[in-house]
């Protein structure tokens, strides 16, 4: 597992990874009640550890994604949506997407495969 957003200004691939992760997932969804979901989704399900809360301020500042805020005594985000400009990166970006075949044990790389519906 590896930790991501080391360098904020120029993204890897495995922080492009991580946005068009929750980009997809906030598509599908509509609307993701607490970020903690992602912290969640990463960590149990796909094997990656990372730090949520900066991945979606630099969302957020990208207007890639929308929140109402952070909850008072977590300082999770609530209330995530994806916004037209991000729906317009997950389409223009996906087919970009780089899944390495050394970081992710073959289950990881099969589920992160079916979130973002790649063949």
């Amino acid at each position: 597992m590896k930790t991501i957003f080391r360098n904020k200004m120029k993204r890897t691939p495995y922080d492009e990874l991580c946005v068009l992760i929750i980009l997809s997932m906030l598509k599908k969804e509509g609307k993701i009640v607490s970020s903690y979901y992602f912290h969640h989704l990463f960590t149990t399900l796909l094997g990656i550890i990372n730090e949520v809360v900066p991945l979606i301020e630099i969302m957020t500042k990208e207007d890639l994604i929308t929140h109402q805020g952070r909850y008072d005594t977590s300082g999770l985000y609530k209330d995530l949506q994806i916004t037209d400009k991000g729906l317009l990166y997950l389409k223009e970006n996906i087919s970009k997407v780089v899944i390495s075949q050394e970081e992710f044990h073959p289950i990881h790389i099969e589920r992160i495969r079916k979130i973002l519906e790649l063949s």
